[in-house]
């Protein structure tokens, strides 16, 4: 059923969260790749809070950048290219 899926789904991402988040600067580049992949995902999603985490945790501040425009955070924008 759609409900059973979207419980596998949100513990998916519970888990995927928890497991990669941390620590934020590992600086392994199949780390900062699964990083990006996940915040993408979470971008075509529109979970915008946790795709900008994940771009951060991937140091992807081209990303980072889109996602604050896209929100309309521009202050963050000028933080990053500052």
């Amino acid at each position: 059923s759609i409900e059973k899926q979207l419980s596998k789904e949100t513990d998916l991402n519970r888990t995927f969260t928890r497991d990669f988040r941390i620590p934020l600067t590992n600086s392994s580049s199949s780390l900062r790749e699964l990083r990006k992949w996940w915040a993408q995902y979470m971008e075509s999603t529109s979970e915008m809070e946790t795709a900008l985490q994940f771009y951060e945790a991937a140091r992807d501040n081209l990303s980072l950048v889109r996602v604050y425009c896209y929100c309309g955070n521009l202050e963050k924008v000028r933080f990053i290219l500052l």
